[in-house]
């Protein structure tokens, strides 16, 4: 999957310090395809309960920087180091219906079981599909259009430019 076009990508920010959280859109290259791992929330949660998320939640005064959000909060939530996560770049900033303002990093993570935190997480969900129907290839600069339907689900288009790919260390 060529994601060279989300680490060239210039996010657009939205500031509001009082309600900053973070997630980890993290893709695993499975059986030569690619798979982008969601959660479900679980039902006993306050804030978004039983919606498909990504791993990430709040940033606390402890962390470092929002990536350090994200990266803290998958590892609270399934179990995914920090240290196994390649974060290729980021998407521009998301604000939901709940007020809260989310900056996805999008990076690729092994391709192993992941352990859900029994009170935040119902399910690991692996979404594999055909790779033409994640990115699709064209000769503009890429792009990056999040968009909130009123399920509470968001969903991103990549478009990549033919160049590039998987960084050879992955």
């Amino acid at each position: 999957m060529d994601l060279t076009g989300v680490a060239r990508y210039t996010p657009s920010p939205i500031a509001d310090p009082t309600t900053e959280a973070a997630v980890v859109a993290p893709i695993i290259e499975q059986d030569g395809e690619p798979a982008i791992l969601f959660t479900k929330r679980s039902e006993q949660l306050g804030d978004h309960p039983g919606q498909m998320s990504f791993p990430g939640g709040g940033r606390e005064p402890g962390d470092a920087d929002l990536q350090a959000t994200a990266l803290r909060e998958a590892d609270e939530e399934i179990g995914l180091q920090p240290n196994e996560v390649e974060v290729v770049g980021r998407i521009d900033d998301i604000e939901t219906v709940t007020r809260y303002i989310v900056r996805p990093f999008v990076g690729w993570i092994p391709d192993r079981e992941y352990t859900p935190d029994e009170y935040e997480v119902a399910e690991i969900v692996r979404y594999r599909s055909p790779r033409s129907s994640i990115t699709q290839t064209t000769s503009q600069n890429t792009v990056i259009t999040p968009t909130t339907d009123r399920s509470g689900f968001t969903s991103s288009t990549w478009r990549g430019t033919p160049s590039g790919g998987r960084p050879a260390a992955c």
